[in-house]
């Protein structure tokens, strides 16, 4: 999780905080955004090039 690995946060005070009962919920919901920024990078560039060309 990137939370733990860049600012040393324990899972369950994630979990805690993003609201989960559970460690696991949070772990996957942060996976499946952290997933998704590739596919928002693309879109970006995409965008950043169309806005260029106006």
């Amino acid at each position: 999780m990137a939370g733990r690995r860049r600012f040393g946060y324990k899972v369950q005070e994630i979990a805690e905080a993003l609201g989960y009962h559970s460690p696991d919920g949070a772990v996957t919901a942060i996976r499946r955004v952290e997933a998704s920024f590739e596919s928002l990078n693309r879109t970006l560039r995409r965008l950043k090039g169309q806005l260029a060309n106006d």
